[in-house]
C-alpha cells in the first residue's frame, strides 16, 4: 500500500499497520502539476504517522510557502507518496492490520466485531 492510498482510506477508516517489508516501486514519471494539486488533500498527520510506521526517515513534515516551486520538495513528495510501499505487516492483538504483497486485509475477526 502507498502512503497516498493509507492518507486516502486512514482518513476514513482506522487503519493502522506496522510495516515489516517495505519496497520502492521502480521510478515513475514525476510531475510536478500533480504532486503539487494532491498536497492540499494529504492528512499530514496520518501521513507522518504512516511514515514512521514505515521508518521512512525522509518524509516532509509539512509543506512551506512556495513549496509549488521547490522541485527538490515535489519529488521528495513523489517519492515518499507513490514509490515507497508498505508490503508486508502482520495482525496482532492491537488491532494492526494484516498486509500481504501490499494489500491490507482489512476484514475484522469475530472477535473484533461487534454483535
Amino acid at each position: 500500500i502507498a502512503l497516498t492510498t493509507h492518507n486516502i482510506l486512514g482518513s476514513r477508516f482506522p487503519l493502522s499497520f506496522q510495516a515489516t517489508e517495505v519496497h520502492m516501486h521502480p521510478r515513475g514519471e514525476f510531475t510536478p502539476n500533480f504532486v503539487t494539486c494532491m498536497i492540499p488533500n494529504v492528512e499530514w498527520a496520518a501521513f507522518l504517522d504512516v511514515g514512521d510506521t514505515m521508518y521512512l526517515a525522509d518524509v516532509p513534515k509539512r509543506p512551506f510557502e512556495g513549496y509549488k516551486g521547490d522541485e527538490k520538495f515535489l519529488r521528495k513528495m513523489a517519492t515518499c507518496c507513490w514509490r515507497w510501499m508498505c508490503w508486508g505487516a502482520p495482525r496482532n492483538a492491537q488491532g494492526l492490520f494484516l498486509m500481504s504483497h501490499g494489500i491490507p486485509n482489512m476484514v475484522l475477526r469475530d472477535e473484533e466485531s461487534e454483535t
